[in-house]
């Protein structure tokens, strides 16, 4: 069975306001954020589960899909390691999912994030910009057996590209 993994940057925040956790997200960030849940929308796209930092910029950027994609808050599962997270951490937070889950969207931070895709998928990403997300297909396997170029990369799109109004 064919899986999907969405790696999203939290969009645009803050550069000061507190501490770092308490960062919210810039005007910019909202738009960029509303931006992407109306692409996945347009594209049809849906998740079983969204993984999310307790970050604030980053529950922001989760609330604002939520939104978009006119899906219930529950799905959204904030789990604190994913805050400043190696990416042992974030891959062992997708090795751990439960096998009924097909497609999954977790927003974390960089550079983890972006280390994480290209550890995934051996592509040369670069560097994620805030709210950009890349798409991972995983083919026949379980979520415990994803490891490094286990995916297949489909694509990366930066929030100037998802500009759908």
């Amino acid at each position: 069975m064919l899986k999907k993994v969405f790696l999203i940057r939290h969009a645009q925040a803050a550069v000061n306001g507190g501490s770092d956790k308490d960062r919210p997200l810039t005007p910019d960030g909202e738009r960029d954020s509303r931006y992407l849940g109306r692409w996945l929308l347009q594209r049809e796209i849906s998740f079983d589960s969204i993984l999310c930092s307790t970050a604030l910029r980053a529950k922001e950027t989760a609330n604002n899909l939520v939104l978009e994609l006119n899906v219930g808050d529950s799905l959204v599962a904030f789990d604190e390691e994913l805050y400043e997270a190696p990416v042992r951490i974030l891959l062992k937070a997708l090795n751990t999912i439960d096998e009924k889950v097909i497609t999954i969207a977790m927003i974390a931070h960089n550079p983890s994030i972006t280390y994480l895709a290209e550890y995934l998928t051996a592509a040369p990403i670069g560097n994620m910009d805030p709210g950009g997300v890349v798409e991972i297909d995983f083919d026949g396997l379980k979520w415990s057996e994803l490891g490094q170029a286990t995916g297949a990369f489909k694509s990366y799109h930066s929030p100037a590209q998802l500009n759908v109004g």
